[in-house]
């Protein structure tokens, strides 16, 4: 948001192409617990069961989540645009957030229906949405300091107030790293969240790798290098043959060859803390 060289166009291209696939399969889920075993519509060649209330607990979770990066990315690409004067980017994001939107609004009507014996599940995800939109908040209320953006927060006075308090913090000649300290207290409560793996997991990274290939490698010093995007395609395409692999061979592998089961990269939706810091 600082006026350096504009995003690129394929990251910003394939956010919306991955996020469309996840909204899909969202969707495909949510309809078909919402309408329930005695509405579904059975196609010719197999019958389509509704989803299971565990399945569905771990897509609403995600859901949840989700929204924290939909809505901050969000109003990061509304500031690029700003800052540039273009529209390159906003137009692209806003319409990935009103899905986003859209898909929480179902899943939190699933939980206001839940039956009685679902109740302590829907308190949890309750306090997952709840979790997320503090998150929001605070992020939006730190790129909101030179544009307003807090109209995109799930509560535009929080992000204010937060934006409000670093304006305030940098008058006083507060270093930008001091950020840390105002959502630290979050991190405790991100940790403590309930964790499930997702199968959304490939799209997922696939969304998040476009979005950190929209930073400058040198803002990732600190974390080591950054893959190019041909390099992360091609790490990927690695990833994808070795789970194809172990499905064709499965438990059958020969143990006299010597060869080392190829084993699946392990996927979580929790926050999971550098063991270095």
């Amino acid at each position: 948001m600082q006026g350096h060289p504009p995003l690129p166009e394929e990251s910003v291209q394939q956010y919306w192409i991955d996020s469309k696939v996840r909204l899909d399969r969202w969707s495909s889920l949510l309809h078909r617990y919402s309408v329930g075993p005695g509405a579904v519509v059975l196609s010719p060649a197999a019958e389509v069961a509704p989803p299971s209330w565990s399945a569905m607990r771990v897509l609403i979770e995600e859901v949840f989540l989700s929204d924290v990066l939909a809505r901050v990315w969000t109003a990061i690409g509304v500031g690029i645009d700003c800052v540039q004067g273009t529209a390159n980017v906003g137009p692209v994001v806003r319409n990935v957030l009103q899905w986003q939107i859209e898909s929480c609004n179902r899943a939190m009507q699933i939980l206001l229906d839940a039956p009685h014996s679902q109740s302590a599940d829907a308190a949890l995800l309750n306090q997952t949405r709840m979790v997320a939109s503090r998150w929001t908040d605070v992020l939006i209320g730190v790129v909101s300091v030179e544009h307003d953006l807090t109209s995109l927060a799930c509560d535009p006075r929080v992000a204010a107030d937060m934006a409000g308090e670093l304006r305030t913090r940098a008058l006083r000649g507060h270093h930008d790293s001091d950020h840390a300290a105002l959502i630290g207290p979050l991190l405790a409560t991100t940790r403590a969240l309930p964790s499930d793996p997702s199968p959304n997991s490939d799209v997922n990274a696939r969304i998040a790798a476009s979005v950190v290939s929209c930073f400058r490698p040198a803002l990732f010093d600190g974390a080591g290098v950054m893959r190019f995007g041909w390099l992360y395609r091609l790490h990927q395409v690695s990833l994808d043959s070795q789970l194809m692999i172990n499905e064709w061979l499965g438990d059958e592998m020969p143990q006299h060859t010597g060869a080392a089961k190829l084993t699946k990269p392990p996927t979580r939706w929790s926050y999971r803390p550098n063991a270095d810091a």
